[in-house]
This record gives structure tokens, C-alpha cells and sequence, in this order.
């Protein structure tokens, strides 16, 4: 008797990336795909982003995207504040669940300042 078995795990992390359009209230990120999917293909990512605490409350990661239907490795990260920087982690996604993470700064484009008050 012969016995196959495969075993995969969950893929490795992103690498490299860069922000390739910064805008006022949007940036596009793009990224190298996970040397090692780890027995499993990528289906997608998972991108999430790290939002300013409230008062009296530590930061939270708000999940943009559970699994994007694209295995393109670029994402626009869109309804943000002029001139703020923010942390994203993106993780690629296989059959098993999500990689590890790589977490990443981006900054948006500044804002013009308010004229001078009288």
C-alpha cells in the first residue's frame, strides 16, 4: 500500500513594497509576490490598515480586504486624509488562510494650507 499526502501552510509574507501613486485621499500600493505559497497557490491578499485610536482607546487594524478578487499584487487604498501617514499590512492568501504579515507606510500627498485669517 501506497499513502500520498501533500501539506501546505499558509504563504509567506509579501516583499517590496513600494507606493507607486500618492494622492490626497488615496494611495496605490504595489508589492513582489511570497517566494514560497508553501504547498498552496495564491488566491489573493488581505489588507488591512492601522487607524488612529480615539480618546482613551489603543490603535485598532480596521480589515479593508478579506481576500482581494485580483492575484495582482497592487491595491488602492482610497478615503484618506491629506498629508497623514498610515501603517498597512498586507498578507497574501492561499487555500489555507492568510500569510504573514508584512506591515508598511505610506504618507499621502500634502494638503495646500488654509489661507491666512484676517
Amino acid at each position: 500500500m501506497r499513502l500520498r499526502y501533500h501539506v501546505c501552510t499558509t504563504p509567506a509574507a509579501v516583499e517590496d513594497i513600494q507606493s507607486a501613486d500618492v494622492k490626497q485621499s488615496e494611495v496605490t500600493v504595489r508589492w513582489v509576490p511570497p517566494k514560497n505559497d508553501h504547498g498552496a497557490q495564491v488566491i489573493g491578499y488581505q489588507i488591512s490598515i492601522l487607524l488612529d485610536p480615539k480618546p482613551n482607546e489603543p490603535p485598532q487594524w480596521y480589515r479593508l480586504c478579506e481576500c482581494t478578487k485580483s492575484k495582482t499584487p497592487v491595491y488602492v487604498v482610497a478615503n484618506l486624509k491629506g498629508n497623514t501617514a498610515y501603517l498597512l499590512d498586507i498578507r497574501a492568501v492561499n487555500k489555507v488562510g492568510a500569510g504573514d504579515a508584512h506591515e508598511f507606510q505610506i504618507t499621502t500627498a500634502p494638503v495646500a494650507p488654509d489661507p491666512p485669517s484676517k
